[in-house]
């Protein structure tokens, strides 16, 4: 009867999990001796549960990989540093605490702090120096990149214009030739002799017609 208790979790997590991956350069004594070392994928895995106040159960993937940085300052030119890729699967809404975590000023120096701790607990010989490049992806959206400025989507409430058509069009066969005074003051040159060109040609095409 020690019964298992994981019935009431499952509901709410399955369709809510989300993926924080990212990656980081740390600065160490010897790069390749560092990725060699198992150890140090521990530490670094340790440090981000730890840093980012996850549950122990929380997968974690670590990768290790040493890869070249271009150094612009003093005399070295390049500088071999050790590349950390990591993918942490969340379940609930606790997403964005650890994006906030991860891309707080503070966190290379805080983290730096606390993987220091973790590799001389684990009593590893490796000295960390400095953690740079970081880069943090949650759900597709890169973190600590400037996001380009995405077009303005189309209001789909917008109701469409009031405005009616233009005015009717002209009167039929019937029109009388007398109509050519416009009552409206407002009524412009153009539109009067718009209207005297419309009536004479009215009155062109019905002579024909009546001639055929």
């Amino acid at each position: 009867g020690d019964g298992d208790g994981d019935g009431d979790g499952d509901g709410d997590g399955k369709g809510s999990t989300t993926t924080v991956s990212g990656s980081m350069h740390i600065t160490v004594d010897d790069p390749y001796a560092f990725v060699a070392d198992n150890t140090s994928k521990t530490a670094v895995k340790n440090s981000l549960m730890e840093h980012l106040n996850l549950a122990a159960e929380v997968p974690i993937a670590v990768n290790l990989t040493v890869v070249t940085a271009r150094r612009l300052e003093g005399r070295k030119l390049q500088s071999e540093v050790v590349k950390v890729d990591y993918e942490i699967t969340i379940e609930g809404g606790s997403a964005s605490a650890v994006v906030d975590a991860l891309t707080a000023d503070t966190f290379d120096t805080e983290f730096l702090q606390v993987l220091s701790d973790e590799l001389s607990e684990l009593d590893s010989t490796h000295k960390v120096t400095g953690i740079t490049s970081l880069e943090v992806i949650e759900g597709g959206v890169d973190h600590l990149s400037p996001s380009p400025t995405s077009p303005p989507t189309s209001d789909p409430s917008t109701s469409p214009s009031a405005n009616g058509g233009g005015g009717g069009g002209g009167g039929g066969e019937g029109g009388s030739p007398g109509g050519g005074d416009e009552e409206e003051d407002g009524g412009s040159v153009m539109q009067s002799q718009a209207g005297f060109l419309l009536t004479t040609m009215l009155l062109a095409i019905l002579t024909k017609t009546a001639q055929a």
